[in-house]
């Protein structure tokens, strides 16, 4: 009977050992990968250094880094408007789901001119693939409320309207046609653009 107690106390304190152990790697794990990828400061604007290491980064490593961040909750509207600028920037032609996500997120951001930028990169990311999709979204992302000031269209409605002809064909045309005639500016910097 002793023996038999003994032997199940020694299995039990071998398996604790070892899970301890296991979890301890694990936690070193966790806590080198939390070292790695907290090297910037997400609330603050990032500084030329951290700018370059950013963007100069291996898309794969900041892809992780990415992950990282989302597994805490924290998406794009938790980092500085800097660096959203900086996501959007680096998405621009990866094929990555997660940067057109990004890309999606930021048409509608908090911050007017991380809302310009995602416009840009889309018409130069979807340019000339006449993807209604995107045109939806991009005139989706014109109608936003938050890109009026007192009624009146913000610098941010040119990028749109910019980007929807470059994603280009009919159905450019039409919305991008619908959209403008809302306002006499957009208006004639639609028909200006449509001549380019």
């Amino acid at each position: 009977m002793f023996k038999n107690h003994f032997k199940n106390f020694m299995i039990i304190t071998i398996f604790s050992t070892w899970g301890s152990q296991t979890a301890m790697r694990s936690s070193d794990a966790l806590a080198k990968t939390n070292r790695q990828f907290q090297v910037f400061d997400i609330t603050k604007e990032p500084n030329r250094k951290d700018w370059k290491r950013f963007i100069k980064q291996d898309p794969k490593k900041r892809q992780q880094m990415w992950n990282f961040y989302s597994r805490q909750s924290l998406k794009l509207g938790s980092w500085s408007w800097g660096w959203r600028i900086g996501w959007v920037r680096t998405c621009t032609f990866s094929r990555e789901a997660y940067c057109a996500t990004i890309l999606k997120s930021a048409l509608f951001d908090d911050a007017v001119v991380v809302r310009s930028e995602a416009a840009i990169q889309m018409g130069k990311r979807y340019e000339n693939s006449q993807s209604a999709i995107v045109i939806n979204l991009l005139a989706k992302a014109y109608d936003n409320h938050e890109n009026f000031r007192r009624g009146k269209p913000l610098f941010v409605q040119n990028r749109i309207l910019f980007a929807i002809k470059q994603v280009g064909g009919d159905s450019a045309i039409q919305t991008g046609t619908a959209l403008a005639r809302e306002n006499r500016h957009a208006n004639s910097y639609w028909q200006k653009i449509i001549k380019i």
